[in-house]
């Protein structure tokens, strides 16, 4: 039996959340002797590469394509396709488990098509909501949660809103390209950002027909959030289709390791910890701002992450000379959970609604509470008051207020701690793999 697991990018070059998830399962599957294999596109290669990462097997097949707008649109398939059915069929997988689709020329619908063409079962885990949502952050024109529920000229113009137009202009150009999708007009087709604007419901209207090939050519779609999948329900997929896998903790957040003790400058200060990419849609931003409202020897924040160098710039001004910010650098996933029990409170401002972030399962691994933005994927998993504490996302008071507390109520924070459950580890939900494998005729 041998499992390939498709991914956009993988372990070293690219670290997050989705890598580190298929990671841990073909950890998993390898320790069963499970022939497991990683395939990943080959950006700018015209031949397949391979290299081996903490003994997976990891291929690069060739992808030569120049990217066009027509690429980024999803009007024009990557080259790469045919290296990629190629490869797929000398390898023979008994099951191949997709873990993302992007626009552009990496991992398309049309790629998961090909594999069911070969005839071999398909498992695709959906990490994202840009399958439901062009700005994959399900937050109405940048102002308030969306209900995901696709609707081709509403979702255009909020995506141009998202683009940075006003929302009168916004308003007008989402109108004009429905009543072109309508008419069967794409003029996506034409070479300017004018026929893209105009084509913002067509756009749309294809989020809806790729689900549907989703639910021709995937044996089963894995969500590890229920937010999540009520909302691909809600748009016609076929529950059928679906399975619900629950959130864990990585192996790389596995307990067993003992990090070097950190230095902190004020005694007795409560320690906030971030970690994750450093990005507007993370609200770092945001969070150095309502710490800077608080007394310097209360409170300390140590950052972990990299991104942007724009935005990490524009952070490192905003904290400069602020002796209770600590800018550490990468965490290393053995150093993970020892690093993090050093501090009492995650903190995750999201500006976007995460689908289930990993970083809550690694808080609650080394038993502290989690402070984070009422978006969908923090709200499943925390319960205010219980196990950790929500705000109004984007809401500098809201935030500002919750930090407050945590200083104006000293048994705040513990009661919290004691609300925090153990996450479920890896094992367990690699074992649910299995079953789902099985479910589908490859075992």
């Amino acid at each position: 039996m041998k499992i390939v697991h498709v991914i956009p990018g993988f372990l070293p070059e690219h670290v997050a959340g989705t890598e580190v998830y298929c990671w841990s399962i073909c950890k998993f599957l390898l320790a069963q002797g499970i022939d497991t294999e990683v395939v990943i596109p080959g950006f700018g290669q015209d031949q397949n590469a391979e290299y081996v990462y903490d003994g997976i097997r990891v291929i690069k097949y060739a992808e030569p394509t120049k990217q066009t707008r027509l690429h980024i649109s999803g009007l024009a398939l990557p080259e790469g396709i045919k290296a990629f059915r190629e490869y797929i069929r000398g390898a023979r997988p008994s099951c191949v488990h997709f873990h993302g689709i992007y626009a552009g020329i990496g991992i398309t619908v049309q790629h998961i098509a090909e594999v069911k063409a070969l005839g071999i079962p398909v498992i695709y885990t959906m990490h994202l909501p840009g399958h439901v949502c062009a700005t994959e952050t399900l937050i109405y024109k940048e102002k308030k949660i969306c209900d995901g529920i696709i609707r081709p000229v509403r979702c255009a113009s909020c995506h141009l809103v998202h683009q940075g137009h006003s929302n009168t202009v916004a308003n007008v150009m989402g109108a004009l390209s429905g009543v072109l999708q309508k008419t069967g007009i794409d003029t996506g087709y034409w070479n300017s950002s004018l026929g893209t604007g105009l084509a913002g419901a067509n756009r749309i209207a294809d989020i809806q027909k790729k689900l549907d090939q989703l639910a021709v050519n995937c044996n089963k779609v894995v969500l590890y959030a229920r937010w999540f999948q009520k909302i691909m329900i809600a748009n016609g997929f076929p529950e059928e289709k679906t399975t619900y896998v629950p959130p864990a903790l990585s192996f790389a957040g596995e307990p067993g390791h003992t990090a070097p003790r950190l230095a902190f400058n004020f005694t007795g200060s409560i320690k906030l910890i971030f970690i994750g990419r450093l990005h507007p849609l993370k609200g770092v931003e945001l969070l150095l701002n309502a710490i800077g409202k608080l007394p310097e020897g209360k409170i300390e924040l140590s950052i972990y992450g990299k991104g942007d160098q724009a935005y990490i710039d524009k952070c490192h001004q905003l904290s400069a000379g602020r002796k209770n910010i600590h800018w550490r650098g990468l965490l290393s996933r053995e150093d993970l959970l020892s690093t993090v029990g050093q501090h009492d409170m995650l903190c995750l401002p999201s500006a976007f609604s995460e689908m289930s972030p990993l970083v809550i399962q690694e808080a609650f691994g080394a038993g502290i509470p989690v402070l984070a933005s009422e978006v969908y994927g923090n709200a499943e998993l925390i319960r205010h008051d219980k196990n950790g504490l929500l705000f109004t996302f984007k809401s500098l008071d809201s935030l500002q207020a919750q930090l407050q507390r945590l200083l104006d109520e000293p048994q705040l924070l513990p009661a919290l701690k004691s609300g925090v459950n153990p996450p479920v580890l890896f094992d367990e939900v690699a074992r649910r793999y299995l079953e789902i494998y099985n479910e589908v005729g490859v075992l």
